[in-house]
């Protein structure tokens, strides 16, 4: 099995993506736990 096959491509390319929404999502965290529970209403 070379590792180029489709599904290791495709695999490949899942991860990428996952991992960029990952971060901007991370970065979004720290903003939503310094809110207080009265700022998120």
């Amino acid at each position: 099995m070379t590792d180029e096959s489709p599904i290791h491509t495709v695999h490949k390319r899942v991860c990428q993506t996952f991992l960029r929404h990952w971060k901007v999502h991370n970065n979004a965290y720290p903003k939503l736990i310094k809110m207080t529970p009265e700022e998120l209403r």
